[in-house]
């Protein structure tokens, strides 16, 4: 009885004791990833101290979690001699690089950048190249094309770009003079902590090996469908057609596929031999296509349960028809196509 009584009570101890375990780490990840909850500025002087700035920066809510920051600090044991100066850091700023520019003394200034979601690294690059962030179109694809992969994204012989799909689209506020180098790394780390927030709100856990996967069916959807609420659903579609053996048919691989954005597709452009094109080669493409926003990542993990095979875009409002067989899209393809003449 008294063994029995002993046992569960270690088990208690044993479960408190795992699950504070996962809450340290989670917490020092992410602190780590971003450690402010909003844009700041602020002036350090001279004979200010380290925690004497992180308590300001704490009392006034700036800082997420004082005490994981100053713990941070030490593991990692950044040098605490910071210089004087005016700094401005972005919210998704990691702590990294908030200490090396509090070493180093600089003055640095912001630069607010906007990433859509579906937009290619091709894209990004033209987006970059505006901006006033000094970093050239051809710059930043040779700093992606170089870019130390993450365990989690495939080397695949064959791919345009191995972090298409993975650098997060989102609104950012870079230092300015970052490299193309930290900016990849800031939207990398954006990606992984969006993920984990996906995986945390769904109550699942993606094996590493297939976020790869994952990342390739959400750009699909991401470029197949506008409307958030479609996308579970369009998920599942792509989702059946892999379990049945049918090809995927995505015109959105087929345009990633040509390199160049086409209103309309031909026959010919079906054809097109690339492993990105899922007319000609079954299974997913051979990457991913654009990269994907929150709402499509949670689809291609928690796709809707339907037995849709098939759908087709009604033009006028931008939603989809949905079909479990082939002759009922065949059917609404033709009164589509009828409307569609008669307007012309």
């Amino acid at each position: 009885m008294r063994t029995s009584w002993f046992i569960k009570f270690l088990m208690i101890v044993i479960s408190i004791f795992i699950g504070f375990a996962a809450y340290f780490v989670y917490n020092f990840q992410s602190i780590n990833h971003r450690p402010l909850t909003k844009d700041v500025k602020f002036e350090v002087k001279e004979g200010d101290t380290l925690n004497q700035i992180l308590d300001e920066l704490s009392n006034s809510g700036e800082l997420r979690n004082e005490f994981f920051v100053k713990f941070s600090i030490k593991m990692f044991n950044y040098n605490t001699n910071i210089k004087p100066g005016t700094y401005t850091f972005s919210k998704e700023a990691p702590l990294e690089q908030l200490m090396f520019e509090l070493n180093q003394g600089e003055i640095s200034e912001f630069v607010k950048v906007t990433i859509p979601e579906g937009y290619s690294i091709e894209a990004m690059a033209e987006v970059f190249d505006k901006s006033e962030l000094g970093i050239s179109k051809e710059d930043f694809l040779d700093a992606v094309k170089n870019y130390s992969l993450p365990d989690y994204v495939k080397k695949v012989d064959g791919r345009r770009y191995a972090l298409e799909g993975f650098l997060f689209p989102d609104t950012y506020h870079f230092d300015k003079g970052s490299t193309p180098e930290t900016i990849i790394q800031i939207m990398l780390k954006r990606f992984e902590e969006v993920f984990a927030e996906i995986q945390k709100e769904l109550d699942v856990t993606v094996e590493k090996d297939k976020i790869d996967e994952i990342v390739t069916m959400a750009s699909i959807v991401e470029r197949e469908i506008i409307h958030d609420d479609e996308r579970p659903k369009a998920s599942s579609v792509f989702y059946n057609r892999l379990e049945q053996g049918m090809p995927l048919q995505s015109c959105a691989t087929v345009i990633y596929a040509l390199g160049k954005h086409k209103e309309v597709l031909y026959y010919s452009d079906l054809e097109v031999d690339s492993k990105y094109n899922t007319y000609k080669y079954a299974g997913l493409p051979i990457g991913p296509i654009a990269a994907p926003g929150r709402e499509s990542l949670k689809a291609a993990v928690s796709p809707a349960e339907t037995n849709y095979l098939y759908f087709i875009l009604n033009d006028e409002t931008n939603y989809h028809y949905f079909f479990e067989n082939y002759s009922d899209f065949l059917k609404q393809k033709q009164i589509r196509d009828t409307t569609l003449y008669v307007k012309k």
